[in-house]
């Protein structure tokens, strides 16, 4: 297909989901596409509108619920389940605070901190040409900001397997074999 238009597979990689949450947006009619000739058709400068689209109401959310409560912080960003699990965590030790997010993804995150319209912003950005995380993407994307950065934690990916597949399963290439 032409790099102008993606089908549910390249949509799927191109959104970082899987094809089957692409299928379960269409069905719920969240997600801009065409069938032509019995396939899904993804414009993909629909598609990055859209993106964009969804980025700035979640900010406008995000801003508005802030603006109602004074000495609240803004936050965007990365939308990771042990972030989630860090912000629930930290609002039963310190209830005073009041912390609102919003998932717009890394890069977005970054240009919102840069632009002062966010307190905080979670970003998890690789640098292929460092091997850094974030700190090459903050004068990119947030030029001029004195930022104070934490690191808070670093991710182990694994493959769970029952005791009987595990006797057969100790490479990724085993994956494929038969038993």
């Amino acid at each position: 297909m032409s790099k102008e238009m993606m089908n549910t597979k390249e949509v799927a990689s191109y959104l970082e989901i899987h094809e089957k949450q692409v299928y379960a947006l269409i069905k719920e009619g969240k997600i801009p596409c065409t069938k032509a000739t019995g396939k899904w058709i993804f414009p993909k400068y629909i598609i990055d509108s859209w993106i964009e689209d969804n980025v700035r109401a979640g900010m406008k959310q995000a801003m508005e619920k802030a603006a109602r409560m004074p000495g609240a912080l803004l936050a965007a960003g990365s939308n990771d389940p042990v972030l989630d699990l860090l912000l629930s965590t930290f609002r039963l030790s310190h209830p005073d605070i009041i912390v609102f997010s919003a998932n717009t993804g890394s890069s977005h995150g970054l240009t919102a901190l840069g632009k002062g319209l966010v307190d905080i912003a979670w970003s998890h950005l690789f640098d292929k040409d460092s091997g850094q995380y974030n700190l090459p993407f903050i004068s990119r994307l947030a030029p001029g900001l004195d930022a104070v950065i934490l690191s808070m934690f670093t991710r182990e990916t694994g493959i769970v397997t029952s005791p009987k597949s595990s006797k057969h399963i100790k490479t990724i290439p085993d994956l494929g074999k038969k038993t």
